[in-house]
């Protein structure tokens, strides 16, 4: 399949996709209300922290190197069940001591209920490193039909679920916190998994070698993904840590001031769903080879990006002082404020993730790296100095500031790194509409065309 029709698919099935999940996040806030979001908003955060450091992103290494054809994929189906049952254990190692020894060097959302966070965040480590390596392999073979639609499967599964609660507690035949939300969340990512499970038998079909050298396959892979690694971890500090501030800061000393400000993260985050699919589907064919048509698709791409982002934010921001009150309830207005703030910084972080694919693909990685780290630095100083005197409000401005800083590092780079040179990768043409009317004309065409198997 072509690339343009991948980013065509991967664009529509976005639609419905983005519904659900806001659908979806719409039911969970009115469940557990400002204090219970606070609290699932943090053990998601915690989870996704250990993802990122346990997991050593090999699966940015994985679609390169199935990409790229360069290890033989039954090897590295092998070398990615010992790094899945290694993190498993250097997380079980971390947290058996503070979860019965008492220590404090690690903060659970709910100090009384160590246990059951303990356990909840062992399981969904290891089905979310699961789904990811797996993921990877479908990313490096550009199957990105089925990408989609588990995509799509995951969000209406999610969508029926939290629905089915929200219902159920709002009539009085059950009682919903953040701990039966978080334990319905793990069910649908363990049928997730077996979505994932499956597709893998069906379509990638490679059994797991373990033999395999150190030095010959592990030695290369540690080295590709070791910047990549340290910049996704840096990328976190960048993008979360802001939560754990907001959190600790709370004049209340409840986790009220974290659920206002993770529905604004969350909503602004959404719009990630644009930007994804164009880095997702990009990635494998600017990395596969030196293709000539590299700059021009990339540019293209770029373009539409950066319109259907603006186009997306505009009517956001005109609604949202109506819209986050009549959604999520009323105490979420103090949400607003904060939308308003982050939306700079989402609109740049949206244009990075284009922009740092093309680093990326161009074997640049470790000025992926530097840039954020500049805006890691960023946000942990303007949190400090703005989050006790500001709350959520200081946190937004923080953050838009960091995620701008980390554009201008990743633009200069890619001008000054990469050879791509000058161009307009910024503002849609008329020649660009023209193009998109005729992809879509042409593969719609295509699509009634098609006969049945």
């Amino acid at each position: 399949m072509s690339l343009n029709r991948n980013v065509f698919y991967s664009f529509i099935i976005q639609v419905p996709i983005l519904v659900f999940n806001l659908v979806t996040s719409i039911f969970i806030t009115r469940t557990i209300g400002a204090d219970g979001r606070g609290i699932y908003a943090l053990a998601q955060n915690d989870v996704q922290l250990f993802g990122l450091v346990l997991s050593f992103s090999l699966n940015g290494a994985i679609v390169y190197y199935v990409a790229k054809n360069i290890i033989d994929t039954r090897r590295l189906a092998g070398i990615s069940l010992v790094f899945l049952f290694a993190g498993i254990l250097l997380l079980l190692t971390f947290l058996a001591p503070l979860t019965w020894g008492g220590q404090d060097y690690f903060s659970y959302p709910e100090k009384d209920l160590r246990l059951f966070y303990a356990a909840y965040y062992a399981v969904s480590f290891f089905l979310n490193f699961f789904n990811t390596l797996t993921l990877a392999f479908f990313h490096g073979r550009s199957r990105f039909g089925a990408i989609n639609g588990m995509a799509l499967f995951t969000a209406i599964l999610n969508f029926l679920v939290f629905f089915t609660a929200y219902l159920l507690h709002s009539k009085g035949l059950i009682s919903l916190g953040a701990r039966e939300v978080l334990m319905l969340g793990l069910g649908t990512l363990f049928l997730n998994t077996l979505g994932w499970l499956f597709l893998y038998l069906r379509h990638i079909r490679v059994p797991p070698s373990f033999r395999f050298g150190y030095r010959e396959h592990v030695l290369p892979l540690f080295r590709f993904v070791i910047i990549s690694h340290l910049s996704n971890l840096v990328n976190f500090i960048s993008y979360r840590i802001d939560l754990y501030f907001v959190d600790h800061y709370d004049p209340g000393m409840t986790h009220e001031q974290a659920g206002y400000y993770s529905l604004a993260v969350n909503i602004g985050q959404m719009f990630w769903m644009i930007s994804i699919p164009i880095s997702t589907v990009l990635q494998p064919y600017l990395t596969a080879e030196d293709r000539p048509e590299k700059k021009k698709m990339f540019s293209f791409f770029s373009r539409v990006n950066i319109a259907l982002v603006v186009a997306g934010f505009v009517p956001a921001l005109l609604l949202a002082h109506l819209l986050f009150p009549l959604l999520y309830g009323a105490q979420f207005s103090h949400s607003v404020t904060a939308f308003y703030l982050l939306a700079p910084g989402i609109i740049a972080t949206c244009m990075t993730k284009i922009f740092s694919t093309y680093v990326y693909s161009s074997g640049k990685v470790q000025y992926n790296l530097v840039a954020t780290i500049a805006g890691a630095g960023l946000t942990i100083v303007l949190d400090l100095l703005l989050i006790p005197v500001y709350g959520i409000e200081g946190a937004a401005v923080a953050s838009s500031c960091a995620y701008l800083a980390v554009l201008g590092c990743t633009l200069y780079f890619f001008y000054t790194q990469t050879g791509a040179g000058r161009g307009n990768y910024y503002l849609l043409t008329g020649e660009d509409i023209r193009t998109l009317k005729q992809k879509a004309r042409s593969i719609l065409a295509q699509l009634r065309n098609k006969k049945p198997g």
